[in-house]
């Protein structure tokens, strides 16, 4: 068999989310794929060691990345949605502020991002059924999210 000689390259980038002005990441894709697809692409590489590949991080991307390091390391979260989710009681959070985390948490590629994962799927699904009821203004979605309906057992908020 005839060997191949092959370079794995893998091209890094993301655009800048920070808003000039504010600094606030207005977007949170740097930090979800520094905690999952950056880690994957170590281990993979820690489980095949005799594969080589270069991997280049644009100049933006390090940047937000060590952005996100200082922001963990001050306390001083300039990412409204990780802001929230660190919130230690989330239940005392406003209507505005939910309404924003259940939209952001679900901006992924449903096919790729959630369906491999049960929970997340059905938690999307939930969200999806109570999306037009948040449309045709009814109280049934804000009910939902607020935790103060009845009706959380027969959607399987419950748990």
């Amino acid at each position: 068999m005839k060997q191949l000689n092959l370079v794995v390259l893998w091209h890094m980038h993301q655009p800048d989310y920070r808003d000039y002005v504010t600094k606030e990441f207005v977007l949170p894709w740097v930090y979800l794929h520094a905690i999952k697809d950056y880690t994957d692409m170590a281990y993979h590489l820690e489980m095949h060691p005799k594969t080589k590949a270069v991997i280049n991080f644009v100049p933006v991307l390090l940047d937000q990345l060590e952005d996100f390091t200082e922001q963990f390391s001050t306390g001083q979260i300039r990412c409204p949605l990780l802001r929230l989710l660190a919130t230690p009681e989330l239940e005392h959070i406003t209507m505005q502020d939910r309404l924003y985390v259940f939209d952001s948490c679900f901006l992924s590629n449903h096919e790729t991002m959630l369906k491999p994962y049960p929970a997340y799927k059905r938690l999307h699904e939930l969200y999806s059924t109570l999306e037009p009821t948040r449309r045709a203004g009814t109280n049934l979605f804000f009910r939902a999210i607020s935790g103060r309906s009845a009706g959380m057992v027969s959607l399987g908020l419950d748990g």
